[in-house]
């Protein structure tokens, strides 16, 4: 935790879709931790193509003590532990019970199977690790053509 009086996590994760209406009160809908990417057809590649999504991270903070700006910053490991680039974005903090929802939609492109982690900093500090899984699933319906001679 970055400190003892705050920010404090109240919720990390992906959705399918979140509103978030005037009060600031979110609806989230269909939390997702994992991705099965599908290939159908005679030629169906062995190895999972890369797979492009958009994906709805929440973070929502509970200020406690903290007051002011904040970067948060969202860093992608891949399953064969290299990172990303950070997307990097600003909460603002008012104090007491009073909080910010980051809302951020992030178009990812998963080139390989397996688990895939995304790291949450709070200024540097690791505050939370989102684990998400890319599965593979391959059928080979018809036959492939036949080649000329």
């Amino acid at each position: 935790m970055p400190s003892e009086g705050g920010p404090y996590l109240q919720i990390a994760c992906f959705c399918e879709k979140v509103i978030e209406d005037k009060r600031g009160v979110l609806s989230i809908i269909g939390i997702i931790d994992t991705l099965t990417a599908e290939a159908t057809g005679p030629e169906a590649p062995e190895e999972m193509p890369p797979v492009t999504r958009q994906l709805h991270l929440v973070v929502a903070l509970k200020s406690g003590t903290a007051r002011g700006r904040y970067q948060i910053k969202i860093m992608p490991e891949l399953p064969s532990g290299l990172c990303l680039d950070p997307v990097i974005l600003t909460a603002h903090m008012e104090g007491a019970e009073r909080g910010t929802n980051i809302i951020a939609n992030m178009p990812f492109t998963f080139n390989l199977e397996g688990l895939y982690w995304f790291i949450i900093h709070l200024n540097d500090v690791v505050l939370t690790k989102i684990p998400f899984r890319v599965k593979y699933s391959r059928s080979i319906v018809g036959r492939p053509p036949q080649s000329q001679q």
